[in-house]
């Protein structure tokens, strides 16, 4: 099965549907069962007003973007682009 992309749902008093979104990923040691592999949090509580919390799994989440991205360009030996994404230029230094 392939890996999926949810929204969580509120589990507690005071929080709201939607605020997360999270990265799942079949877990090979339960059949049928997921894992989570990464999460995107919007932070609104007034210590974090504004602010997105972001953790991965950095090995998982890069080979599931090499998998189900195939349309890449190289930059340099260290840089590959993927999908529509553009190359940026960078801003004139001061």
């Amino acid at each position: 099965s392939k890996a999926i992309v949810m929204n969580s749902k509120a589990q507690g008093k005071g929080q709201m549907d939607d605020q997360k979104v999270v990265f799942k990923a079949p877990n090979l040691k339960k059949p049928n069962s997921y894992v989570n592999i990464g999460e995107i949090e919007i932070r609104t509580d007034k210590q974090n007003y504004r602010r997105a919390k972001m953790w991965f799994d950095a090995k998982r989440i890069l080979s599931l973007l090499i998998r189900e991205i195939s349309d890449f360009k190289e930059l340099s030996p260290q840089i590959y682009v993927y999908g529509k994404a553009k190359r940026l230029n960078r801003p004139p230094s001061n």
